[in-house]
């Protein structure tokens, strides 16, 4: 759980990632223009963020349910199945 967590805060991280990444490629622009492509940069962070977060969650709670089945009793019921 412990590795879980810091890779779900390092995935939250990444649109600010993008950001710097997209003001490095794009360069330095007049405020009107950065106004206008600000929404499509922010857009882009997210979905790239959300991409990766639902697999790590459905991961996650894979691993969770597999754990909870395995913790309980592995011992054959008390009566058998009927063949």
């Amino acid at each position: 759980m412990l590795v879980f967590s810091l890779v779900f805060l390092l995935v939250t991280r990444i649109p600010l990632a993008v950001d710097q990444v997209f003001r490095a490629v794009v360069g330095p622009r007049y405020f009107g223009t950065w106004l206008a492509i600000s929404p499509f940069q922010t857009a882009v962070g997210f979905a790239v963020s959300l991409a990766l977060i639902a697999p790590l969650l459905a991961a996650a709670v894979d691993w969770l349910v597999r754990a909870r089945t395995a913790a309980r009793s592995p011992a054959a019921p008390t009566t058998p199945a009927p063949v």
